[in-house]
């Protein structure tokens, strides 16, 4: 089962980061190969301080052992962001410096 995320987030583009030539969506595979579920998943560039909304959607989680793909389509063309994953039982998990430009997956263990 795979469940599709997309997202129409506002951010900025941070100085210093890489750049892509132009805006573009920014497509890729979340895996979830950890023993719980993922409830939550927001993404932001780095130095933002504020998280995007959940993009897994309203009620919605990513099981263990399923994908999903995952659509970045906030007009930005910031390449370096951060990623904040909330777990079931509130674990939570923030992996900095992801270059979305380049990433075709991102698996959580």
């Amino acid at each position: 089962m795979n469940i599709i995320i997309k997202s129409g987030i506002a951010v900025l583009a941070v100085a210093g980061t890489t750049l892509p030539t132009m805006a573009e969506d920014i497509y890729f595979t979340l895996i979830n190969s950890a023993s719980r579920s993922l409830q939550y998943f927001y993404v932001a560039p780095v130095n933002d301080r504020y998280w995007s909304h959940d993009l897994l959607g309203s009620d919605q989680t990513l099981a263990p052992g399923y994908q999903s793909t995952v659509i970045i389509a906030d007009g930005s063309t910031a390449c370096l962001y951060d990623f904040k994953m909330i777990m079931t039982g509130g674990t939570e998990i923030v992996v900095s410096n992801i270059n979305i430009c380049d990433l075709n997956s991102y698996t959580l263990y």
